[in-house]
């Protein structure tokens, strides 16, 4: 009777872990696609690419991220042509999914968002819920473990509506 209870409870984690993952795959790709958009309405561009031993990433931004637009120098045509040849390959591959945003880079002025994957020589990106599981896992042993007075929780909550304390 006990191990079917531990398997059911197991099965419900796994339900809910798989449910969460769906859920940051689903944002993932929501933001993928999003940036594919941006560098093809030329919101965003180029603004540099990260070498590493045997892999790479190109970083991409602009005005709408608060930096600046990237153009040729002298304004020549051809070189322009490159770079919205290069905003198209990279929207090609955000929305085929063969590259993903595997980080932001956030700066005093402005941030850029950095894509990749294995087509690039870094590994695929897979959604993990253990962020989620940590902090459960943490609210649980405060709640069993710690008490916590009501008068520091008065002194800590807002007493009235317009928020101030």
């Amino acid at each position: 009777m006990y191990s079917q209870g531990v398997i059911i409870m197991q099965n419900n984690m796994d339900d809910s872990n798989n449910a969460n993952k769906r859920g940051i795959y689903a944002f993932q790709r929501s933001i993928d696609i999003i940036t594919a958009i941006l560098l093809l309405t030329n919101q965003i561009t180029i603004e540099g690419i990260f070498i590493r031993p045997r892999k790479f990433s190109i970083s991409v931004g602009g005005p709408l991220f608060g930096g600046t637009r990237v153009v040729p120098k002298d304004n020549w045509a051809i070189e322009q042509d490159i770079l919205d040849l290069i905003h198209i390959f990279l929207a090609i591959l955000l929305l085929s999914d063969k590259i993903t945003i595997t980080g932001i880079f956030i700066t005093s002025a402005e941030f850029t968002v950095t894509v990749s994957g294995p087509i690039f020589g870094y590994t695929r990106t897979v959604p993990s819920t253990l962020m989620l599981e940590n902090y459960q896992s943490f609210y649980s042993a405060v709640k069993e473990h710690y008490i916590v007075p009501p008068e520091l929780l008065s002194n800590l909550m807002r007493n009235d509506g317009n928020g101030q304390c």
